[in-house]
């Protein structure tokens, strides 16, 4: 169940913006960056770049914008800069509009003849 994949972060003070929380789990040495699964806990990322580089925390955060339709700046990678497990912060984006997009996406993966073996895995 993709509500499972995030947790929403609760305003504070004057901040009423919604954002949730994330994990994602990087594999490198894609031709591209994509999404290529759901874990338990995690959306499943390729990336070209190592993924303990700058080079990569880019690209998740650009992957990530693109999926939830905000601003790559939207995306900030709270732990697992240097780490292939990776929290990310999702900014505009609430609770409802997160597992709209996330059902989506796993509809969209499914769709896929090469996604098929990865998604169903359980990374």
């Amino acid at each position: 169940m993709p509500a499972q994949l995030f947790e929403v972060v609760a305003p504070t003070g004057a901040d009423e913006t919604p954002a949730i929380t994330l994990h994602a789990q990087l594999h490198a040495g894609a031709g591209k960056a994509e999404l290529t699964g759901f874990g338990q806990s995690a959306l499943v990322l390729r990336v070209a770049a190592p993924p303990a580089s700058p080079p990569a925390n880019r690209a998740v955060r650009e992957l990530v914008a693109e999926l939830f339709g905000v601003a790559p700046e939207a995306v900030s990678v709270l732990a697992g800069e240097r780490n292939a497990g990776k929290q990310l912060r999702v900014e505009g984006v609430d609770e409802a509009e997160a597992t709209r997009l996330l059902d989506i996406a796993r509809a969209h993966l499914g769709d896929a003849p090469a996604a098929r073996g990865r998604a169903g895995r359980g990374h």
